[in-house]
């Protein structure tokens, strides 16, 4: 049996790579356009996702299954620390094993480039 691995963000790109001959993925975002750009790249490269289409902050193992690692990316410099708490109790609800967070420095090149 395949790993579970949740992403919840993004279009896609990284929950794809990762998915690769490794990981059972399941896409969560907010963003219909999210979604379908995730479907797309899924659909280009022969992978398979359970898409979900919901808010982070609604995630809970009737959403989803418990997964073995929650993975967020670039969301939670958009919260106060209220709402990072909520989300991080939030998706420690559906791990099983493993959170990770991973947060942009504002100062790197790749994210003076395409973030501005």
């Amino acid at each position: 049996m395949q790993p579970y691995l949740k992403l919840d963000v993004g279009t896609g790109i990284c929950r794809g790579i990762l998915q690769v001959n490794v990981f059972k993925a399941t896409p969560i975002d907010f963003s219909k356009v999210a979604m379908e750009k995730a479907k797309k790249h899924y659909e280009q490269n022969n992978l398979e996702g359970n898409f979900v289409n919901a808010y982070m902050f609604d995630l809970s193992v009737d959403l989803v299954e418990l997964q073995d690692v929650v993975w967020n990316s670039g969301v939670f410099e958009h919260f106060d620390a209220w709402g990072l708490i909520d989300a991080l109790n939030r998706m420690e609800q559906v791990a099983r094993k493993y959170v990770l967070v991973l947060v942009p420095n504002a100062k790197t090149i790749p994210y003076l480039l395409f973030c501005r």
